[in-house]
């Protein structure tokens, strides 16, 4: 579809963020298969279930401007992100790294997010859908609690997994 409007790039760019949604729901249902601490695991599920939310309330967007998704196949990004997560996984021994890991690469998919839900936002303010702003709002504020809340697990995880190879090596 060629873009020719604002309203097209709209279109566009939030049934990219819809799409990537769904890939990063398989993601992270995969990472958390890969958890070994039930914290992170705890967490990732809780992200899954949030991330199922988003999907909805992006469904509602679609339904409030009267339009459907574009069809969209998955990023070579994407793609990538996987491959790498799961050729590094592989690579990392020791179970509190591999925790550690898999918690820092959910939290720099959810990053990645968060910057794409800035610039819908923006979109559908200046277009005045002051619903699909709120809810976009919603879906941002998420991932932003998450980002948060997941910091002190991510230092203790850290600090535990690192501390523990220090004293190995000594």
């Amino acid at each position: 579809m060629a873009i020719q409007s604002a309203e097209d790039l709209f279109m566009m760019m939030l049934s990219n963020v819809r799409s990537r949604e769904e890939r990063s729901l398989q993601i992270m249902q995969e990472m958390s298969s890969h958890a070994q601490d039930p914290d992170v695991k705890k967490v990732l599920d809780t992200r899954a279930f949030l991330t199922k939310e988003s999907i909805s309330n992006l469904d509602e967007c679609f339904r409030l401007l009267g339009k459907q998704p574009m069809p969209q196949t998955h990023t070579r990004m994407e793609e990538v992100l996987v491959e790498d997560f799961r050729r590094e996984l592989n690579e990392i021994q020791s179970p509190g790294l591999r925790t550690l890991y898999v918690l820092h690469k959910i939290r720099e998919l959810v990053h990645l997010q968060t910057a794409a839900y800035g610039g819908l936002i923006a979109m559908a303010e200046f277009t005045g859908n002051i619903s699909v702003s709120a809810l976009l709002e919603t879906n941002l504020a998420s991932r932003k609690v998450f980002i948060d809340r997941t910091r002190e697990l991510l230092r203790a995880i850290g600090e535990a997994a690192i501390s523990g190879k220090m004293r190995k090596a000594a």
